[in-house]
């Protein structure tokens, strides 16, 4: 695990995934395996990818994707204060408040980069809209209800969705971890 076994959640997973009679998949990947395959696997996939939720972790997504030179389609945002400032670094890029003016761009990805509380619906419109992969920052849903509405959802519309943890590949969060734990 990246940032080190005491924060490793995957016996959590296991739990829920056994609980809630659900297909998990678990995939030990190290943050040089991440960074190595991250840019094979989307030019693989050829998807043109947009960002939903574009905080400071959005943000930081749709610009390192930018940068990377993926097929960047779009970001969208319900805070509209967020997106000027986006439209001056990155003139190109189809920015809006409306999620259903994102889906209309037809991504073939859509990384989910909002608020845990409003994800599982989020999620529930991208899939209703047509987007078939979705790439959602943890937690997925932040109650159980919303966790089998995800999975009711994503299977009715033949939808994958894969939880990610973007946090623990960046050093600063890393280091934190290295400090112990707090009294």
């Amino acid at each position: 695990f990246a940032i080190g076994p005491e924060y490793d959640e995957s016996a959590y997973a296991r739990a829920v995934a056994e609980r809630h009679d659900m297909c998990l998949h678990e995939v030990d990947i190290t943050a040089a395996d991440f960074a190595e395959h991250i840019r094979q696997v989307i030019y693989h996939l050829d998807y043109p990818v947009a960002v939903v939720g574009l905080g400071r972790q959005g943000q930081s997504i749709l610009a390192a994707l930018a940068g990377m030179g993926y097929a960047v389609v779009g970001g969208c945002d319900i805070d509209v204060s967020r997106l000027a400032p986006l439209r001056t670094a990155h003139p190109n890029l189809f920015l809006t408040e409306s999620l259903d003016a994102l889906v209309a761009r037809a991504p073939g990805v859509v990384v989910v980069a909002t608020l845990a509380d409003v994800r599982a619906d989020v999620i529930e419109q991208l899939a209703r809209g047509g987007v078939r992969r979705i790439l959602s920052e943890k937690p997925i849903a932040t109650t159980v209800a919303d966790a089998r509405r995800v999975m009711t959802i994503a299977r009715a519309h033949g939808v994958r969705v894969v939880m990610h943890t973007p946090r623990s590949h960046v050093p600063e969060y890393r280091q934190v971890g290295e400090l112990g734990h707090a009294r």
